[in-house]
């Protein structure tokens, strides 16, 4: 939502009304207030439908992370972003090409901020500091850091659901095995018979190895 932004405020600096508001009587620091204020309600109802989306869809990013962290991130980020977009006006006196330039500008911190992560996150941590360069760093670094910590916990509720799928399974192998030890035993001609791996034959060979015994 950078370039929108942006253009709204560079639309109003094109077309002069803001110097027509100012004739009227308006104080720049109430317009930059209004200007915030209505920049922000926009951004949280865009925050609210990505995460009422998420949820629902049960995305990982939203449902493996505490709600708490990553709402707190972006709120901070679109005061961050709102700011960011009033000084980047400055620079510029046609919406088309301050639009045109938000985009490249966008487009280019998302490439460079991949690469640092990446670079940092190969054992470079001494150049950690790199991301308070750039706003757009810091963001990225943090949504990243949700994304690992989510597939990390995906990837132990795997494991934890595929050794409680095969606990009872396990169960019933250690109390066949310990009913033939059993039957070995008190008749040691049962052993081959109770090692037979078809449940029906099994249970046949086991009784029929009990009456040897018993005969005996």
């Amino acid at each position: 939502m950078f370039p929108i932004f942006v253009g709204n405020v560079l639309v109003e600096k094109e077309h002069r009304l803001v110097e027509i508001m100012k004739m009227m009587g308006l104080r720049m620091k109430n317009y930059w207030i209004v200007q915030f204020l209505f920049d922000y309600v926009l951004y949280l109802a865009v925050l609210a439908i990505v995460l009422i989306t998420g949820v629902a869809a049960g995305f990982t990013f939203f449902t493996e992370n505490p709600a708490g962290q990553f709402i707190i991130l972006f709120l901070f980020w679109g005061v961050v972003m709102i700011c960011q977009a009033f000084m980047f006006t400055s620079f510029f006196g046609k919406a088309q090409s301050g639009m045109l330039v938000s985009y490249f500008w966008v487009l280019a911190s998302a490439i460079a901020g991949s690469v640092l992560v990446g670079i940092i996150n190969d054992g470079s941590d001494g150049n950690a500091f790199l991301y308070q360069l750039h706003a757009f760093f810091a963001m990225h670094r943090g949504v990243d850091n949700l994304i690992e910590r989510a597939s990390a916990s995906t990837t132990r509720t795997r494991r934890t659901s595929s050794a409680a799928s095969s606990f009872p399974s396990s169960l019933t192998r250690s109390s066949t095995c310990s009913s033939a030890g059993t039957l070995a035993r008190c008749c040691p001609s049962a052993t081959a018979c109770a090692a037979c791996t078809d449940p029906t034959s099994r249970a046949e060979a086991s009784s029929a190895s009990i009456r040897n015994c018993r005969r005996r």
